[in-house]
């Protein structure tokens, strides 16, 4: 729920998607992103390439990245050291595992900014409570819209998209974590 730009690296992939994109002619009705700003200027860089800038946007929280509570701020060697190497590793690799919860009074926790102040925000996250929240995205709002026909653009980040992709297939949870995206 780190509000960082994109990449030089990520606005590259982003216009190379929208030119594959616009090779194969895809339209879309809309598109759905993450309320961050990465992923919502990823949306408009593959829509720009697509030559669609007129598309419906619709930002979620549902889709936004996973929060890994306590670890968020920290550099991967500060993590190690606090926590410890092994404990680090095996938050960020388990589907139900979730790291050290974020005091809801840090200036790092995202529950103290204007965007989410009409949910409950996370103090941590693991890959199930990802699923929870994507899932339910889906069954309430993405799903009728793909059965009345319509195709979507979703563009979130990587631990979404492996939730959603694990949701959608009924893949266990051992193979979800092992998906690359």
């Amino acid at each position: 729920w780190t509000d960082v730009p994109l990449t030089s690296k990520g606005e590259t992939e982003a216009k190379n998607a929208g030119k594959l994109l616009m090779d194969l002619n895809l339209k879309f009705d809309a598109t759905y992103t993450s309320m961050l700003k990465r992923a919502i200027k990823t949306s408009w860089l593959v829509l720009d390439e697509t030559d669609q800038c007129h598309v419906e946007e619709n930002h979620s929280w549902q889709l936004n990245e996973r929060f890994f509570g306590n670890l968020v701020g920290k550099t991967g060697s500060e993590a190690d050291l606090t926590f410890g190497k092994e404990n680090v590793v095996h938050w960020q690799k388990s589907y139900s595992k979730r790291p050290p919860s974020m005091p809801k009074h840090s200036s790092l926790y995202p529950g103290n900014k204007r965007q989410y102040t009409n949910i409950t925000v996370p103090t941590s996250e693991c890959m199930a409570d990802v699923e929870m929240r994507v899932s339910e995205l889906w069954e309430t709002v993405l799903k009728k819209r793909v059965l009345k026909g319509e195709k979507l653009l979703i563009c979130a980040h990587a631990i979404c998209l492996k939730s959603l992709f694990k949701y959608l297939n009924d893949i266990s949870e051992d193979e979800a974590v092992k998906v690359k995206i």
